[in-house]
């Protein structure tokens, strides 16, 4: 199995999962970025769980299966200075946001 190498936020994400399943993942192959890991796997190097954003232009050579698991998710939040200024155009975005994840995301 490729991975990012351990201590990373989705390697630590992914070796949660898998042990909540009794899985004890073999990585032959751990690397910092997952671009790196999908030109891995395009390569036949090996398989990988990878973050859907990632996904995005996609080599057609590999295939992405989706995941359904209830330990399968990934929290994000919008970080600002609590005491920061914002102009029109970032108060519009931060309301954009917040309406977004809170009506439009499982």
């Amino acid at each position: 199995m490729i991975g990012q190498i351990e201590g990373y936020g989705f390697r630590d994400t992914i070796d949660y999962i898998l042990k909540q399943e009794g899985i004890v993942p073999n990585y032959q192959v751990e690397v910092e970025d997952s671009s790196a890991i999908l030109k891995l796997v395009a390569m036949n190097i090996g398989i990988s769980f990878t973050p859907k954003q990632a996904l995005r232009n996609l080599d057609k050579q590999i295939v992405a299966i989706p995941i359904n698991n209830e330990h399968c998710y990934r929290e994000i939040g919008l970080a600002y200075k609590k005491s920061h200024y914002f102009t029109e155009v970032a108060s519009s975005f931060k309301t954009f946001v917040t309406d977004y994840f809170q009506n439009h995301i499982n």
